[in-house]
């Protein structure tokens, strides 16, 4: 199923305009989809397109439901709350400094998962690839398992897309709003839910993208997306 668009805050919204480099074009009708999505009602709409080539990442912790019960089963629920939210802050911390590092930019926080975008012009959309695979085998080397104080391993699950995007601006004022949607975005979302703990999958775009000849990968049964056992020279 294709998943609805990602909606953020006006903090966000100044975020992503400051990342991305985008074209404006007159304020227009806001699509049903969004309408739908946000339920609010909003004096203008405007419609903003990603013309340059994009990666995304999307990763997840793998196991967080089970782990939030096991913390809060042998604490108070405040307390479990505290050291829950202080055991993920330091995971994810770690996690995003490595992307940092390669370049990337934090587009979305969804809880135990996270969105990060690289920009790169189309024709360098393979070098970017393989950037972003380097950036994620060093991140599962490094942070792909992690234990925990109840006994329960924090574990990566990432997904790899790769082409444009849209944004959508909504709102006016001091209330603003920002969608993301497109092809890539809708593929790294299959692609994560494509990978298991400790997996990193590919999306068919990003696949047909990618410099195909320096990777080890794998197919997946009735999927376009491969996983990526390894690659040479990166």
């Amino acid at each position: 199923m294709k998943p609805l668009p990602l909606c953020s805050s006006p903090t966000e919204l100044q975020l992503a305009s400051e990342l991305l480099p985008i074209s404006v074009s007159p304020p227009g009708a806001m699509p049903t989809i969004l309408k739908s999505a946000t339920n609010l009602e909003v004096p203008q709409c405007e419609a903003v397109l990603v013309s340059a080539g994009i990666e995304l990442i999307f990763f997840l912790v793998a196991g967080f439901t089970a782990l939030t019960e096991k913390f809060l089963q042998r604490s108070s629920a405040d307390r479990g709350t505290d050291e829950l939210a202080q055991t993920l802050n330091c995971y994810m911390s770690d996690i995003l400094k490595e992307m940092l590092i390669f370049g990337g930019d934090v587009l979305k926080f969804a809880g135990d998962a996270v969105l990060v975008l690289w920009r790169t012009p189309p024709q360098e959309l393979a070098k970017t690839i393989s950037l972003v695979l380097q950036c994620s085998q060093q991140i599962q080397k490094k942070h792909g398992s992690r234990n925990t104080r109840v006994g329960l391993k924090l574990q990566l699950k990432i997904g790899i897309s790769a082409g444009p995007m849209s944004l959508l601006i909504v709102g006016g004022g001091r209330r603003q709003y920002f969608c993301i949607y497109g092809q890539a975005l809708a593929e790294v979302c299959e692609a994560e839910e494509l990978a298991q703990a400790g997996e990193v999958i590919l999306s068919a775009t990003a696949w047909e993208l990618c410099e195909q000849r320096r990777l080890r990968t794998q197919r997946l049964a009735g999927k376009r997306a491969v996983k990526v056992g390894g690659w040479d020279g990166l």
